[in-house]
């Protein structure tokens, strides 16, 4: 029972709009809580305001969606580590895992570079030499 209060604790509820309530994985929560309004993430030529729902690549501005925008913030501030397809549809509250891939490859396509590599199994990492 002590187990299951403090595993209550390393997670938050978050109620989608579909009405599903999802938890996201402790070690994510720290990042979903820093990805929000007034907050900015750079990396190389490569920044996003989330406050804003702006997006610049080399003083380029980014025609992205919503999702691609806190997508793109997730991947920088944690752009020293692999992130799973499945936390991020958590953290995005995504109803379909899968979601994450059209998302990125759509931020490949409008980037015009292929910024994020694939760790076979575990999940994308910022590649800061596509950036360079």
């Amino acid at each position: 029972m002590h187990a299951q209060v403090a595993q209550n604790e390393l997670t938050r509820s978050k109620r989608t709009r579909k009405g599903r309530v999802t938890s996201p994985p402790y070690h994510l929560i720290d990042m979903e809580a820093e990805v929000r309004p007034g907050s900015l993430f750079m990396t190389g030529p490569l920044e996003v305001d989330v406050d804003a729902y702006r997006a610049t690549f080399e003083g380029r501005d980014l025609e992205l969606s919503s999702s691609q925008i806190v997508l793109l913030a997730l991947l920088i501030k944690n752009q020293h580590r692999v992130t799973s397809r499945g936390d991020l549809a958590d953290v995005l509250g995504l109803r379909a895992a899968r979601s994450v891939d059209v998302l990125l490859s759509g931020l490949r396509q409008k980037i015009g570079r292929d910024f994020v590599r694939n760790i076979r199994g575990r999940g994308w990492i910022i590649d800061l030499s596509a950036l360079a």
